[in-house]
């Protein structure tokens, strides 16, 4: 009981709420920073869990059970034939992320051509488990639904099921593909995520456990209620990826990364030059990826930035196809390689409690170890970072837990100098007009 009583006394109060006081008093000063602008944008979308992506973790096997099909440059006749070639081998699913919703009829017949659009609707009407894209727009800020929804034109959507293909990204300069929304509301009526649509034809059971997640839960229920989308917002799923499409099997790319899925290149399907195992069973999504598989490592409006991306500082070329990141998704609610987020307020009691640790340890070896304390101070600081970072590291890595101590870590590499800025001047200033205020009765 004397030794807490030693370590956290009156000056040890003063001393942290000093601290907290100042860093708070500083954040509240607007800053103009634009000399360092570059470096600010270049770092802004990285974070630390991307490193296990990038340089720690083993490479996940692929996942056989998705087949990715490229659509490249088809037009709407091109894409019926490769359907058609695809539906003479059985597959489970057919999901298409590509975009049905003008009807071409009037141009086919100014142009003296086939009407593709009626040979598109005969393959879609002959495939079983089909999933059409839609598209949501023009969001209301202030009850987080949508007000519109884009969709494939009745002829083509009374064959299949809807599954509306936004990707979630926030950053302005750099699309970074990280959250899903299971689903979203369009004037209060549900509309369901391509991906989880996909994997919900293909094994329900699979998306009933994740629709039945705490996190999803809270989402659907701000959604429905029409509650603020920045509260909404903290119940989004990360997603965890698998993979990449790079090139075709039995190949890697510059990194030695090999496909995390099948892959079937579109002009292979138009030909039908495929192995039928590779579509037999399988769930098959259909979309863009470069004019050829191989050739697709160009920047593209379709492409998005990952955790994957290999250039964290800048992301200077995105490096996966809108395709592949719902790949990415129904992978993860088919394997249940769900990723857990430590709840906001949790992480900051966490933080909170870390830094006023640090205050007392700080203080401590200042008072009582004064003549080592500028070695033990930056020591101190360093290892403790490094700690916190290990630590963020091992839980996504091998618990798929995200846990962030970003305000913790910064804490640390200012204390030192607000200590010594408490020591040397606020706490004799402080004594001082205690002392005036309050004269020593003799």
């Amino acid at each position: 009981m004397k030794f807490i009583t030693k370590i956290i006394n009156a000056d040890i109060i003063v001393c942290t709420a000093f601290v907290f006081s100042l860093i708070w008093a500083l954040s509240q000063i607007e800053i103009n920073l634009d000399f360092v602008d570059p470096i600010g944008k270049a770092l802004e979308s990285f974070q630390v869990t991307d490193l296990v992506y990038t340089a720690l973790r083993d490479e996940p096997k692929p996942d056989t059970n998705i087949t990715m099909v490229n659509i490249g440059n088809l037009d709407r006749g091109g894409i019926a034939t490769l359907i058609n070639n695809i539906n003479e081998h059985s597959p489970a699913v057919i999901g298409i992320d590509a975009r049905f919703f003008k009807d071409k009829t009037e141009y086919y017949r100014q142009n003296g051509l086939p009407n593709a659009d009626s040979l598109l609707e005969i393959a879609f009407s002959n495939t079983k488990n089909l999933v059409l894209a839609t598209k949501l727009d023009n969001v209301d800020t202030a009850t987080g639904q949508w007000t519109m929804m884009n969709a494939a034109l009745p002829r083509f959507r009374q064959h299949a099921y809807d599954g509306f293909v936004n990707v979630i990204t926030k950053e302005e300069d750099f699309r970074i593909a990280r959250k899903v929304t299971p689903v979203e509301f369009v004037n209060d009526t549900v509309q369901t995520f391509f991906p989880v649509k996909i994997t919900e034809l293909y094994d329900k059971s699979k998306v009933d456990k994740f629709m039945a997640r705490d996190k999803v839960q809270k989402f659907i229920a701000l959604k429905k209620a029409k509650e603020n989308t920045d509260v909404s917002a903290n119940f989004l799923e990360t997603i965890y990826f698998r993979g990449n499409i790079n090139n075709f099997f039995g190949e890697t790319d510059e990194f030695g990364r090999a496909n995390a899925f099948n892959v079937i290149d579109a002009e292979q399907a138009l030909n039908a030059e495929f192995d039928p195992s590779l579509v037999k069973g399988k769930i098959c999504i259909l979309g863009y990826m470069g004019e050829t598989v191989r050739n697709n490592k160009y920047w593209d409006e379709d492409k998005f930035y990952t955790p994957l991306n290999k250039n964290f500082a800048g992301k200077s070329f995105p490096d996966m196809y809108g395709v592949v990141v719902h790949a990415n998704i129904v992978s993860m609610l088919l394997n249940e390689t769900y990723v857990d987020v430590v709840d906001p307020d949790k992480i900051l009691i966490i933080n909170i409690i870390i830094c006023i640790l640090n205050v007392i340890l700080f203080a401590y070896v200042h008072h009582y170890i004064h003549v080592w304390w500028d070695g033990l101070s930056v020591v101190i600081t360093l290892a403790e970072a490094l700690l916190l970072l290990a630590v963020q590291l091992i839980c996504f890595e091998y618990y798929r837990i995200e846990i962030e101590f970003g305000y913790a870590i910064a804490f640390i590499f200012l204390l030192g100098n607000l200590l010594e800025l408490y020591y040397e001047y606020a706490k004799p200033g402080l004594l001082w007009t205690y002392r005036k205020l309050i004269p020593v009765k003799a």
